[in-house]
This record gives structure tokens, sequence and C-alpha cells, in this order.
């Protein structure tokens, strides 16, 4: 059986987990991530380390900022947000900052 007719879908990538279906695929696998929830309750759900690096990203820190702030390399702190906006479901930066303060990341204005 060859690696391509085994493969599963992943049907679903909440912020902390995915789930895969029984049916093979034909294609590449593709992640579909949930929609945002309130940015109070996923927060909880980052690592000590991440909620830190959120909060400094809130208070406006750069990733050089918030390296040396906590001792560890700018190419450090930016994995951990790439980590965290997959957590999150989110791709930007403000975003995060939103969430951290509790609230909802939206794409702007609503029409």
């Amino acid at each position: 059986m060859s690696n391509a007719s085994s493969a599963h879908a992943i049907v679903s990538a909440p912020a902390s987990k995915a789930t895969l279906t029984e049916e093979p695929t034909k294609g590449p696998l593709r992640i579909v991530r949930s929609a945002p929830v309130s940015g109070a309750g996923l927060i909880s759900a980052l690592s000590p380390r991440e909620q830190d690096i959120a909060r400094l990203v809130a208070d406006g820190l750069s990733n050089k900022e918030i390296g040396i702030y906590l001792g560890i390399s700018h190419w450090t702190v930016s994995a951990h947000l790439r980590h965290m906006f997959v957590k999150l479901s989110i791709d930007r930066r403000i975003d995060l900052c939103v969430m951290y303060r509790g609230g909802n990341p939206g794409r702007g204005k609503q029409i």
C-alpha cells in the first residue's frame, strides 16, 4: 500500500487537537482551522512561556525586545509566536493582542 492511499484527511483542528477521518484522501493533507473563539479562554491554553510572550506582545514589545527581556533569541520568540498563531487560529500579531486583552479577533470593520 502506498503512502498516498493510506493517508487520512484532517477534518478539524481546534486550538488543541486535530481529528482524522477514516476515509483515504487523494492529494496532500489539509488542515482546516476552527473559527476563533473568545480570546480570554484560549490564552489559558498556551504554555506559561507562550503566555509571557503574549503579554509582552500585547504590551507592544518587538521580538528582539522580548528576547532580551526573557533571555532568549528573537528567533525563539518568533518560533513561539508561530506556534501560538496555529494554536489560536490567528495569523496576525494584533489578533494576539486583542485576544490577550480578552477580545475576539476580527478582520476589520463589518459592512
